[in-house]
């Protein structure tokens, strides 16, 4: 399949702003409320020149920003403050601590079917096999309810949970995106987010979709080609990659991962000490009940750049990134490869000071932050406070110079 790339690898010097007047345009549509509605007949994507700016606002903070001369078009074949107008809008929401993801979720239908035994079925259609969910109280139930096939309506997810964010980053990239949608999903697990996003594009108008995913425990790496499987995803659509999501600084180590507990999301690898060698140390594990054991085996490392070099002719829309710790090594490691060619990112963050670099990482290409969220912590969100304690923490960036590009696509 021919995978989709923008007008050029980085856009030219013509249509790439430099990072000083990015950095005017974000300060100028902080404080502007962008007239944007969104055309249900296509979920997510913005209509311009609905008059929505909000009555508590100055006139003179309804402007619309003026992007610098030689951007490109908007979404609809207009000027370029159509896609300013997504970002504006999405930066001032998260400035106002208010939900951008609401009328994202709003252009998706939610899914009604029969879903077999066994399986949990998601507000896309989406599905799991349920004992291969990370375990708790709530599996029990889940159990219950799907001993046998059943007829199942679903309903969009609320603000409630950070589930809700990461799933609106990923709706976000699947809205936007044109006839073509590619995805990649680091630390993917089973791949639910690559599955979601899988299912959302059959309520689009993609006709081609792509996805990569990396894995590094062999029985979720085995899960996870099952469930891109059973989710509709064809072996054309997709190439899937067993290893450890590393910076390429770490590539002359033995990097070895936990294998053997294949419940447990949240194992992280570990670099080896040649003089004291850790291959086959135990590490059990105890998840609400279920006990698992698992033992450091070496691992392929795998690297961003790696990745982005495998797949040189394709533009990501998003790439989620679950690394455990790695996240702001690996964005930094590849932040060039990253900066051209990836349309916005989806982090699960482990801790402030990783935060604090992504943010001076990708701030420094010129990305606008959509939304943020701290790790073990709260935030509030329409004025209810969400706690993360115990939870990843998450940001959602973009990248403007192609998502200018992705409009330019669809004309």
């Amino acid at each position: 399949m021919q995978r989709r790339r923008g007008p050029t690898a980085r856009p030219t010097a013509a249509c790439a702003p430099s990072i000083g007047k990015l950095a005017r345009l974000t300060a100028e549509v902080t404080g502007y409320r962008a007239r944007v509605a969104f055309d249900t007949s296509r979920p997510g994507v913005p209509r311009v020149g609905s008059r929505t700016a909000a009555a508590c606002m100055p006139e003179a903070a309804c402007r619309r920003p003026r992007l610098p001369k030689g951007c490109g078009r908007g979404m609809h074949g207009g000027s370029g403050t159509a896609s300013a107008d997504l970002i504006g809008t999405a930066i001032h929401r998260w400035r106002m601590k208010t939900n951008p993801y609401g009328a994202v979720f709003e252009g998706f239908r939610p899914w009604s079917g029969v879903v077999p035994a066994g399986l949990r079925a998601g507000f896309l259609g989406n599905v799991s096999v349920i004992d291969r969910l990370y375990p708790g109280k709530y599996i029990e139930r889940l159990r219950d309810e799907a001993k046998e096939a059943r007829f199942v309506r679903t309903a969009r997810p609320l603000p409630r949970h950070t589930d809700y964010f990461e799933m609106g980053a990923v709706l976000s990239s699947v809205a936007a995106a044109q006839k073509q949608f590619s995805m990649m999903e680091l630390g993917a697990g089973t791949g639910p987010w690559t599955a979601a996003a899988a299912c959302a594009t059959l309520q689009t108008g993609v006709k081609e979709r792509f996805f990569v995913a990396v894995e590094a425990e062999p029985t979720r790496f085995q899960w996870l080609g099952e469930n891109l499987a059973i989710n509709g995803i064809r072996q054309n659509e997709r190439s899937i990659y067993q290893g450890v999501v590393f910076p390429s600084s770490k590539r002359d180590h033995r990097i070895l991962f936990p294998v053997g507990a294949p419940m447990d999301a949240g194992q992280f690898a570990c670099i080896d000490e040649p003089l004291n060698s850790r291959i086959g140390q135990k590490r059990r594990v105890n998840l609400y009940g279920l006990e698992e054991e698992a033992h450091l085996e070496p691992a392929r490392v795998i690297t961003l750049g790696d990745l982005l070099s495998w797949h040189q002719d394709t533009i990501f829309d998003i790439v989620h990134i679950d690394i455990q710790g790695a996240e702001a090594e690996v964005i930094d490691d590849a932040r060039h490869k990253l900066d051209a060619q990836v349309r916005a990112v989806a982090i699960g963050t482990h801790g402030e000071k990783i935060e604090r670099s992504l943010r001076d990482i990708l701030m420094g290409l010129g990305w606008v932050c959509i939304f943020d969220f701290p790790r073990n912590g709260s935030f509030t969100v329409d004025g209810d406070e969400i706690s993360t304690r115990d939870l990843d923490g998450f940001q959602h960036w973009m990248n403007p110079r192609l998502h200018l590009s992705n409009a330019q696509d669809g004309e």
